[in-house]
């Protein structure tokens, strides 16, 4: 993105660094303003520190002996464990009640805005993600851009963007005529409505028939091209198949959509935006900005940017696929005109986006080239290689959901045999939607994900049951709180080892709102995962140690169900009748046996 990126992450800050802030200006007579508290970095001498200089009388340095009487002054603080200067800075350790309650009770007064913020307020942006062909059903690699679009979405939303998620649709193109060329000739006037099949399913059969019967038949290679120069020029009845033919294919596509909870504020189809690129290439091509071939095809010359010539119309006058991403990225900038763009997709993309908007900036549309940025992903393969629809090698998204779906509805038939009802079929629909979101987003952004149905299933079950188990005992914590006067273990009760867990526990608790920062200026849903892997697994640790309170028990599914919401995953309403391993006598494996956190284990 260009120099003047709005989208970078500010300094995170939880509610025991605003307290402290709070109790230093006090008992320092300073003003608060000029004491800006942070989190430290692992194996610092304090759990937080603060830069001396701008408490300083101009002309004073930070020295070490400066720094060791001011820690002399912090450490005097009744709520003070250990001060120590190490200059510029002063690193200090509150005491744990003090750390406790300021964390705790932080977390419960933020409880339904934990972690965001207002720093981007005012600033507008459109989170462009998927984006499918509408000749083929969604596969396991669209299921991952999805959801990692909506996170994203998610996240600058949390801190304060004003929010916008689009797509667009390819509804026109060889691709389509090619599906057409197979329906037309084996077809016989079949619809998904006469068959029962699912309306992407339905279109997607005939685009690997054109595929699978072309060594056989070649002439429909030809007749796939006839039918796009035929709409080309103008035959209207072809045009209005082609709209409806595609349309069976995008309303299949938007079940799946709801069916994830995917979606779209507004979406460009790309047979409404066509005559926008064909325009801006004609003009181009008065101009010198595009060149054509002497074959007829047209092309324009990114040769000094090293992308190459990239063809924008076939030699017959057809557009491909850069016409299209021309005439939205145009469109969408005149809609939306003071918004920024973050464009999710594959890392397959990313020479094809920055010739898009090298071109665009060509063509004289510099606003909509360079309000963009690219934001990519690895892709989603097979043991056997990379998925390729028009082979019928590809993992469908719907087969994906309903394997989950069907086999937590097996597990559940065993541990409880009997009749399954629809209560129960419904929380295994949820369940195994959150389990794939969990497992696809738990990789880190960049990693390419080879697809195991075993492997997802065993680990996406594994690490969400834990979740699952943390926010049961934080629902029991809450309701203790609300029928009884909590009972706390008081500090000075626990062990050494007891006491250190606890205080670790206390301030990943206080690092969310810097997590949040941190994935977003990343671009990376990951990180909030692997916190809250990190989080579940200190929280039954520490319980295992020594009884948490209640409160730090609803702190933590503060905090969990924040996490949740960011990642879009969201579970059954109750968590007290779940299949195993989610229900609540399931405690084999439990959390002394978890993995370490998700960032470290290689496979994620």
């Amino acid at each position: 993105m260009a120099d003047a990126d709005p989208m970078t992450a500010p300094r995170g800050l939880g509610p025991a660094e605003q307290a402290i802030a709070e109790a230093l200006a006090t008992h320092l007579a300073v003003p608060v303003e000029r004491i800006e508290v942070e989190s430290s970095s692992k194996n610092a001498p304090g759990d937080f520190r603060f830069d001396l200089r701008p408490l300083l009388p101009s002309g004073e340095q930070a020295t070490k002996d400066v720094c060791r009487e001011w820690a002399e002054k912090v450490a005097a603080a009744d709520w003070i464990e250990q001060a120590v200067g190490v200059p510029p800075r002063v690193y200090l350790t509150p005491r744990l009640d003090v750390l406790s309650s300021q964390v705790v009770d932080g977390v419960y007064d933020q409880r339904r805005t934990y972690g965001t913020g207002e720093e981007h307020a005012g600033k507008k942006i459109v989170v462009s993600y998927n984006s499918p062909n509408a000749n083929k059903a969604l596969h396991l690699g669209h299921l991952r851009v999805c959801f990692m679009g909506m996170s994203m979405a998610n996240l600058l939303d949390a801190r304060g963007y004003d929010v916008l998620r689009s797509e667009m649709l390819s509804n026109y193109g060889i691709h389509i005529c090619q599906a057409i060329a197979a329906y037309e000739r084996w077809g016989d006037g079949a619809t998904p409505e006469s068959t029962g099949m699912k309306g992407d399913h339905f279109v997607a059969q005939w685009y690997a028939m054109y595929h699978a019967k072309l060594a056989d038949v070649p002439e429909l290679e030809e007749h796939a091209a006839t039918l796009l120069q035929r709409m080309e020029a103008g035959d209207e009845k072809l045009r209005t198949f082609n709209e409806q033919f595609t349309e069976w294919s995008i309303q299949g596509i938007f079940e799946t959509y709801e069916r994830i909870g995917a979606y779209h504020d507004f979406r460009f189809r790309e047979l409404d935006t066509l005559p926008i690129a064909m325009r801006l290439i004609t003009q181009a091509l008065l101009r010198g900005d595009c060149l054509r071939r002497p074959d007829g095809s047209v092309y324009v010359d990114l040769d000094d940017k090293a992308l190459g010539q990239v063809t924008i119309l076939r030699r017959d006058g057809t557009p491909l696929v850069f016409t299209q991403l021309l005439a939205v990225w145009v469109r969408r900038e005149q809609l939306h005109p003071n918004h920024w763009v973050m464009h999710v997709t594959g890392d397959q993309w990313t020479a094809g986006v920055n010739a898009l908007l090298e071109i665009l900036k060509r063509f004289g549309c510099e606003r909509a080239g360079s309000m963009t940025e690219g934001v990519y992903f690895g892709m989603v393969k097979l043991p056997e290689g990379k998925m390729r629809s028009r082979e019928g090698i590809v993992v469908g998204a719907d087969m994906v959901l309903d394997r989950l779906r069907d086999r937590m509805i097996e597990t559940w038939a065993e541990a409880a045999p009997g009749p399954i009802d629809h209560f129960q079929r419904d929380v295994s629909e949820r369940l195994g939607l959150a389990v794939v979101k969990y497992w696809l987003l738990g990789f880190k952004r960049h990693a390419y994900i080879t697809y195991d149905e075993e492997v997802m299933w065993r680990d996406g079950r594994s690490g969400l049951a834990a979740v699952v188990r943390v926010l049961r005992c934080a629902e029991e914590a809450t309701d203790t709180i609300a029928s009884a006067p909590e009972s706390v273990t008081p500090p000075a009760a626990l062990n050494k080892a007891a006491r250190v867990a606890r205080r670790e526990l206390l301030l990943r608790l206080n690092a969310m709102p810097k997590i949040v920062g941190q994935a977003l200026e990343r671009r990376d849903p990951a990180d909030v995962v692997h916190y809250m892997d990190d989080v579940c697994r200190r929280a039954s640790q520490c319980d295992r140690q020594a009884a948490l309170d209640p409160a730090t028990w609803r702190s933590v599914g503060i905090v969990v169900r924040r996490c949740l919401a960011l990642l879009d995953i969201e579970l059954p309403p109750s968590l007290r009748y779940l299949p195993p391993p989610f229900g609540e006598a399931d405690l084999a494996d439990e959390d002394d046996s978890l993995p370490e956190p998700a960032a470290t284990v290689p496979a994620r």
